[in-house]
């Protein structure tokens, strides 16, 4: 199971507490989950669900300086924006990312993710030339900069997700990238949010995600329970068996 990545990549072991972006790796009792890439190492000892108890030890230790962090779950949940703000964010505008071959992306983003150019910009203008994208009626949501040295280790910008209107597109997204050999490391429903998703890569390793169906949250804050994530690992499975509340009957 190694090589994996993704918002939490490991789902199907119900309720575990291990917080992402951690895949869950079961040898008998479930006892070790871990992610490492080339800044840091982490390591996590787990009673999972499947245990009688869920404490949860976990220790980071990153290569330069060997500092080591415990998460604060309530401290983090209780964080919230102070009343009276005279501003709002009404969404995530557009991403920018450096690639190493912009005609390359270019090609990906636009025949295989369907893309569309709505402006590119010169070397004079920007170095390394610069495409701007787009999926919607927005000029850009997503522009490149061939800039890059195609070393991308997904440090600082874990992933992006792009979101589709139905669950069948997510299917077919993900038979379109098998038919253009993408390399694919989760397919199936993530735990918090509940989104059925697919996840890949681009060609300068740059982690990417196409979902539906989402968790919805209101005015009063709820969000759904942890004890009904049920995070699978298929798409397949992840249709025939729909957390409370999702819709995953794909018409014919």
């Amino acid at each position: 199971m190694t090589g994996l990545t993704g918002e939490e990549s490991g789902e199907g072991d119900q309720g575990c507490s291990v917080p992402s972006p951690y895949f869950h790796e079961e040898r008998g009792d479930c006892q070790l989950d871990r992610l490492s890439n080339n800044r840091m190492f982490f390591r996590f000892w787990v009673n999972c669900s499947c245990r009688r108890d869920k404490e949860v030890l976990y220790e980071e230790k990153r290569r330069e300086g060997g500092s080591t962090m415990a998460v604060d779950i309530e401290k983090l949940k209780s964080m919230a924006p102070p009343k009276g703000m005279d501003f709002h964010i009404a969404k995530l505008g557009h991403i920018v990312l450096q690639v190493s071959d912009l005609e390359r992306s270019t090609a990906f983003y636009t025949q295989v993710l369907g893309f569309k150019v709505s402006d590119v910009y010169p070397e004079e203008m920007m170095p390394g030339g610069m495409v701007f994208l787009r999926c919607d009626t927005d000029h850009h949501c997503l522009a490149l900069v061939g800039a890059g040295d195609g070393k991308n280790a997904n440090r600082e910008l874990h992933h992006l997700a792009f979101e589709v209107p139905t669950l069948a597109e997510v299917i077919h997204a993900r038979d379109r990238l098998h038919a253009h050999d993408v390399k694919i490391d989760f397919e199936g429903r993530r735990r918090a949010g509940c989104q059925i998703a697919v996840e890949f890569r681009d060609p300068d390793n740059h982690s990417l995600e196409i979902y539906w169906g989402v968790d919805q949250v209101g005015s009063d804050g709820r969000v759904r329970p942890s004890s009904e994530w049920h995070g699978v690992r298929s798409l397949e499975e992840a249709i025939a068996n729909p957390v409370p509340g999702q819709d995953t009957h794909i018409p014919r």
